[in-house]
């Protein structure tokens, strides 16, 4: 059920608005822009004293494309915006979003795992050589970021360099210390690694 899932895309999404949103003395106004597509622009500013976390995807999507305009330099509604497509299963427009987030800043560690995680699904579930390199960019900026080392060794693995892979998840499993609670994961992925077991899940 949706409570062993977790929150579902419009909660966290209509979290994020409220977050983006909402300053000291409320809602912040849009003003009126004067947009060529008029109808755009009004429901944008119908919804902008909505509570985000009652809208649908549709409806936050509206809005996150209105912040975007009146916040060019800004990264996180491009991220957003991705992580509705993503939501939505439009993985190749998600894909889109998340380069315009990285285009503002690169070193937006959502994004890059988006991503990655995107061009993977597009892939059906190879991490091919670029993908690959979007991965360790991110574990290059956090080393503590499992999933992005694990597509890393996942990369290698799929591409018959087992022995790679394997040095690459000892390694994470080292950093990690005997305490993380991620430990029997790793332990799972080195196995399969030197059995040459079938590709190991991702992890959650």
């Amino acid at each position: 059920d949706q409570a062993s899932k977790g929150p579902s895309p419009i909660l966290l999404i209509g979290t994020a608005l409220v977050t983006m949103l909402v300053g000291v003395g409320g809602y912040l106004a849009f003003g009126n822009p004067q947009m060529a597509d008029q109808p755009f622009a009004q429901r944008a500013e119908d919804l902008r004293n909505r509570d985000p976390a009652t809208m649908t995807m549709d409806e936050q999507f509206v809005l996150l494309q209105e912040i975007a305009k009146q916040r060019p330099t800004d990264a996180d509604p491009h991220y957003f915006i991705g992580q509705l497509l993503t939501a939505q299963g439009r993985h190749g427009e998600a894909l889109r979003a998340y380069q315009s987030a990285l285009a503002r800043d690169p070193g937006f560690m959502p994004a890059l795992l988006g991503m990655g995680n995107s061009m993977v699904v597009l892939e059906e579930g190879n991490v091919s050589p670029e993908a690959a390199r979007v991965f360790a960019r991110a574990a290059e900026l956090d080393p503590d970021q499992y999933q992005a080392v694990f597509m890393v060794g996942l990369s290698a693995w799929q591409a018959g360099r087992k022995d790679t892979a394997e040095a690459i998840w000892a390694a994470m499993r080292e950093r990690a210390g005997p305490d993380n609670p991620m430990q029997p994961m790793f332990d799972m992925w080195l196995s399969m690694a030197r059995e040459e077991a079938v590709p190991p899940a991702l992890p959650n």
